[in-house]
C-alpha cells in the first residue's frame, strides 16, 4: 500500500506544478492583451485540475 500512496502523491505534485505553470502562462498571455490563448490555456488547466481530483479521490 505504501508504494500506492507513493505513486499518488508523485502524480499529485507534478499535477500542481503543471497547474502552476499554466498559471504562469495565463498571466503572460493576459499580459499580451492575448484573451483567445489565456482561454485555451485556463481550459486546459481545468483538465488537469479534473485529473488531480480523480486521483485525490
Amino acid at each position: 500500500m505504501p508504494i500506492i500512496n507513493e505513486a499518488k502523491e508523485r502524480v499529485c505534485r507534478n499535477l500542481l506544478n503543471k497547474v502552476i505553470v499554466f498559471d504562469q502562462l495565463i498571466d503572460k498571455a493576459e499580459a499580451i492583451d492575448n484573451p483567445d490563448k489565456a482561454k485555451e490555456l485556463f481550459l486546459k488547466q481545468a483538465n488537469i485540475l479534473k485529473r488531480l481530483e480523480k486521483v485525490i479521490s
